[in-house]
């Protein structure tokens, strides 16, 4: 699967960690596989969370990777 993106720390600003974290799930869902559901519970296990402080789930995951994230949380 390549070297793969890095994980922001979880106690980084949302500006900070979204790029990241962008880049990661997408790395998941599009590389290896995996489901956005997958993907939502091991962003969960690593203690990653989204920006209002919730657990993710196969639709934020989506919302994020597929560039609609923001403007979901801004609604």
């Amino acid at each position: 699967f390549g070297p793969y993106p890095e994980l922001p720390a979880t106690t980084a600003q949302w500006s900070q960690r979204r790029p990241a974290l962008k880049l990661f799930a997408g790395w998941l869902v599009h590389e290896c596989g995996l489901t956005q559901t997958e993907a939502a519970k091991l962003l969960n296990t690593t203690g990653h969370r989204t920006a209002q402080g919730r657990l993710w789930q196969r639709s934020s995951v989506s919302a994020l990777v597929n560039g609609r994230y923001d403007r979901r949380s801004a609604a």
